[in-house]
C-alpha cells in the first residue's frame, strides 16, 4: 500500500470538513485489502505475512499525516481559532458560541468551495493523480490475488477430479472387457491382438532388416513367423483357416513362415449347453421330435464347428438311423467379418514389407472362407459333388468314392445333419488301412483320380482336402456282395467330408489350366509362354510357374553354351540373394490383376494331393494321373487333325517317360531300404518312422528345393509332409 493513497484519503476528509471520519475510510480500505490478501494467503502464507506488515506500516504513516494536517482546537488553526477568540472576548454563552462557530465554519468552507485558491487547485490535481495511481495499485494487488485464485482453483479442481477420472476409466475398461468377453465374442481382443502383431512385424522388418547380415535376417524371419503363428493359435476360429491358406503358398515367403502348416485344425470342445441352444435355435420344437438321442460328447471338434453323433427317430435298425450332427460355434458368425478384415490388413502390411502383390488376393480369399461359415452353402456343395461323382466317366471313381448324404430338411445355417460314416480311418493312417485289409496303393489312386476329376472335369474343387477330411473304410458293396461277385468289387471306399471350402472354376479357366498341363508335358514353349503372359506373368516366368504347377523342377531344354552363360551371369551379379529373389518375384507377377484368383485354391489343392501321396510313400504316379485328366478335358468330339494326332503322340511319349521315371524311383528307393533294413523292405518287420518308404514325390520335393536355391528361395520346410 503506498503513502499516496493514505494522503489522498486524509486530504479528502479535511476539505469536506469531516475530519472525525478520517480513520474510518482508512480502516475500511485496509480491511478490504486484508480480505483480498487473506484469500491469497491460503497458498502464499509467507508472502501474505510480509504484505500485511507493509500495509500496517503504510496505514500508521497515513494516520500520523492526517493528524498533522487537521490539528485539534486551540492548536493554531486560523480558520476556527479566530472566531473562537473573538467570541470569548464578547463573553456570550456557550450555546451562542457553538452556534456562531458552526455558522462561521460553514461560511468558511462554503467560500473555500466556491473560490478555491491556486494552491488548493494544484493540491487537488496532485491528489487526483495520486488517487488514480493508488486506485491502480489497489486493483493491481486485488487483480493479482484474483488471478492467483483463478489459477489455483482449476489446479485444485483437476486434482480433485483425478481420482474420479481414474475410477471412471477403470470402470469403463472393466465394463468394456466384460462386454467383449461375454457378449461380443472377444472381437475387440482378437482385433487388437492381430493389429498389434501386424504393426510389430512391420516395424521389426522396417527397423531390423539388414540384407547384408544373413543371420540377423534369419532370426528376424523366425521371430516374426513365431508371432504370426502365436496369433493364429490364440485366436483360433477362422485364423486357423487363414494360417493354413498362407502356409499353402509359403514357397513365396521366407522359410520360417512354412511352420503355419503346423496349425492344428482342432479346438476345445463346446459345452453341451451351448450346443443345445444352437440346435434349438435352428430346429426349434422339432429337436425332440426328430432325434431319439444325441451324444453330448463330440466325436470331433474343429475351428468352425464340432460334430456329435445322433440317432434319428423312425423305423429300421439303430445303425441305419445314425447321423453326424455338425454344430457351428455361435461366435463364428460374429467374428468372421472382423477376422477377415484384420487378415486383409495383415496382407497389406506384408505387401509393403516384401513388396509382393499379396493384398490383391485378400478379398477373394476372404469371400471364399466367409462362405465356409454357411452350412446351407456347404450342403449345396456336398450335393453337387455327390452328383458329379455318381456320373464320373471313370468306373473306379464311381465305385470307390462317396460323399455322405445330407438331410436338407434338418439342416440350416448353423446346423448340418448328414449320414454317419462308421469304422473309417484317415487316408494317411497306413496301420489303420492295413488293419482293415486295404491296399494303400488303391486308396491313393482313388484319391488322386477324384481330385483330378474335380479340377479338370467337374470345375468344382474341394480346396480343404487334407487327410482329416478324407476317410477310408471297407466298401459296403464289397461286404454285401456274394462270394463270387465280391472278387469284382473294390475293397476300399474313400469318403470325402467337409465341403465348406469348395471353389467353383470357370469354364475358361478350366480349359486354360488343362492346356497349361498339356503344354508342359509336350514342352510346347510358345503355348506355355502365351498362357502365362495372359495371366499377368512376365516374360521368361514360364519355367518357374510350370515347376510350381507340377510341384517338380521343370525347365526348357538348354544347350551347354546356354547353361554356361546363365552360370556366368549369376556369378557376376553383384546383388544379394534377397535382392535377386525380390526382382524375380516382381517379374513373375507383372500384372497381378490378370492372374486368375482360382489359382490360389487350385494350387492349395494340388499341394495337398502331393503331400498325401508323399506321406503314403508315393504309391502312385500323381503327375501322370493329373496329366491324363487334363488331356481328356481337351478332347474334341470331331475327328482329330494331323496336328492333334502328333500332339497326342508327343503327350503319350511324355507320359511313358514319366512312368519310367516313377518306376525307376520306386526301385531305387526299395533297393536302398533293402540294403539298410532287409526285413523291413520285405515286409517282415515294421519300419521305424525315420525309415518310411520313399518314392518319386520325395525326389521331386528335393528337386524343387534345389531349384528354389537357384531362385534365392528356401523351400525345405515348404515341402514338409502334412500328416
Amino acid at each position: 500500500m503506498s503513502q499516496r493513497f493514505m494522503n489522498i484519503v486524509a486530504a479528502h476528509f479535511v476539505l469536506s470538513g469531516r475530519s472525525e471520519f478520517i480513520h474510518s475510510p482508512i480502516i475500511s480500505a485496509r480491511r478490504a485489502v486484508s480480505a483480498h490478501l487473506n484469500l491469497y494467503a491460503r497458498r502464499r502464507s509467507a508472502q501474505t505475512s510480509e504484505l500485511h506488515t507493509t500495509v500496517f506500516r503504510l496505514a500508521s504513516s497515513s494516520n500520523k499525516t492526517a493528524r498533522r494536517s487537521n490539528p485539534a482546537p486551540g492548536s493554531g488553526d486560523t480558520t476556527s481559532a479566530g472566531p473562537s477568540r473573538s467570541s470569548s472576548k464578547a463573553g456570550p454563552s456557550g450555546e451562542a458560541l457553538d452556534e456562531a462557530k458552526g455558522v462561521e465554519t460553514s461560511s468558511t468552507l462554503g467560500s473555500l468551495e466556491r473560490k478555491p485558491s491556486s494552491a488548493s487547485q494544484a493540491a487537488s490535481a496532485a491528489t487526483s493523480r495520486s488517487a488514480a495511481a493508488d486506485e491502480q495499485d489497489i486493483h493491481g494487488v486485488s487483480g493479482n490475488v484474483g488471478r492467483n485464485k483463478d489459477q489455483s482453483q482449476p489446479r485444485q479442481a483437476k486434482r480433485r477430479r483425478l481420482p474420479l477420472i481414474l475410477a471412471l476409466l477403470v470402470t469403463a475398461g472393466a465394463g468394456l472387457y466384460g462386454v467383449d468377453e461375454y457378449l461380443n465374442a472377444r472381437i475387440l481382443q482378437r482385433n487388437i491382438r492381430t493389429l498389434w502383431c501386424g504393426l510389430t512385424i512391420a516395424l521389426d522388418y522396417k527397423i531390423n532388416f539388414d540384407p547384408k547380415n544373413a543371420e540377423s535376417v534369419a532370426a528376424l524371419h523366425e521371430r516374426c513367423a513365431d508371432r504370426l503363428l502365436a496369433v493364429c493359435d490364440e485366436n483360433q476360429g477362422l485364423y486357423t483357416k487363414l494360417g493354413q491358406a498362407v502356409a499353402s503358398n509359403s514357397f513365396i515367403l521366407p522359410k520360417p513362415y512354412a511352420q503355419l502348416n503346423r496349425l492344428l485344425d482342432d479346438a476345445e470342445r463346446m459345452p453341451w449347453e451351448i450346443v443345445r441352444k444352437v440346435l434349438e435355435g435352428e430346429l426349434g420344437d422339432r429337436l425332440e421330435q426328430v432325434f431319439e438321442s444325441i451324444n453330448e460328447k463330440p466325436i470331433a471338434a474343429a475351428s468352425i464347428a464340432q460334430v456329435h453323433l445322433g440317432i434319428l427317430r423312425g423305423n429300421g435298425d439303430e445303425e441305419s438311423r445314425k447321423v453326424a450332427v455338425k454344430v457351428q460355434r455361435p461366435q463364428i458368425r460374429a467374428q468372421a467379418y472382423w477376422d477377415l478384415l484384420c487378415f486383409r490388413i495383415l496382407l497389406r502390411f506384408y505387401e509393403q514389407i516384401f513388396e509382393l502383390p499379396l493384398s490383391y488376393f485378400g478379398q477373394y480369399i476372404s469371400d471364399q472362407i466367409l462362405q465356409e461359415t454357411s452350412f446351407v452353402h456347404e450342403a449345396e456343395n456336398s450335393e453337387q459333388l455327390r452328383k458329379y461323382i455318381a456320373t464320373d466317366p471313370l468306373k473306379l471313381v464311381r465305385d470307390t468314392v462317396s460323399v455322405p448324404k445330407v438331410y436338407r430338411d434338418l439342416s440350416g445355417e448353423r446346423v448340418l445333419v448328414m449320414e454317419y460314416v462308421s469304422d473309417a480311418v484317415k487316408m494317411t493312417d497306413q496301420k489303420g488301412m492295413e488293419r482293415l485289409g486295404l491296399s494303400v496303393r488303391d486308396v491313393a489312386k482313388s484319391v488322386c483320380e477324384v481330385f483330378a476329376s474335380q479340377i479338370f472335369q467337374y470345375g468344382l474343387v474341394q480346396a480343404d482336402g487334407h487327410a482329416g477330411n478324407i476317410l477310408v473304410r471297407r466298401n459296403p458293396q464289397y461286404e454285401n456282395a456274394s462270394i463270387f461277385r465280391s472278387a469284382a468289387k473294390p475293397k476300399h471306399q474313400v469318403i470325402l467330408i467337409d465341403h465348406g471350402l469348395v471353389i467353383p472354376l470357370s469354364e475358361d479357366f478350366r480349359r486354360q489350366y488343362a492346356k497349361l498341363w498339356k503344354a508342359i508335358y509336350q514342352v510346347d514353349l510358345p503355348t506355355l509362354e502365351k498362357i502365362t503372359q495372359s495371366w499377368g506373368m512376365g516374360e521368361g516366368s514360364s519355367e518357374l510357374f510350370a515347376s510350381a504347377t507340377l510341384m517338380k523342377p521343370w525347365s526348357k531344354p538348354k544347350t551347354e553354351a546356354e547353361k554356361a552363360e546363365a552360370a556366368k551371369k549369376r556369378a557376376q551379379d553383384p546383388r544379394s540373394d534377397a535382392d535377386i529373389q525380390k526382382e524375380r518375384m516382381k517379374s513373375f507377377l507383372v500384372q497381378v490383376e490378370l492372374t486368375p484368383k482360382e489359382l490360389i485354391f487350385v494350387g492349395r489343392s494340388m499341394r495337398i494331393i502331393q503331400a498325401n501321396c508323399q506321406v503314403l510313400g508315393s504309391p502312385v504316379n500323381r503327375l501322370n494321373i493329373l496329366a491324363r485328366h487334363a488331356a481328356s478335358a481337351l478332347v474334341s468330339p470331331k475327328s482329330p487333325s494331323f496336328k492333334e494326332r502328333v500332339d497326342s503322340l508327343r503327350f503319350k511319349t511324355a507320359l511313358f517317360i514319366i512312368d519310367g521315371a516313377f518306376l525307376t524311383s520306386r526301385l531305387v528307393h526299395w533297393l536302398s531300404l533293402l540294403f539298410r533294413n532287409p526285413l523291413g523292405a520285405l515286409g517282415l518287420r515294421e519300419l521305424a518312422p525315420t525309415e518310411k518308404r520313399k518314392g518319386l514325390e520325395d525326389d521331386l520335393a528335393r528337386g524343387m528345393q534345389e531349384m528354389g536355391e537357384e531362385y534365392g528361395l528356401d523351400l525345405s520346410d515348404a515341402f514338409e509332409m502334412e500328416q
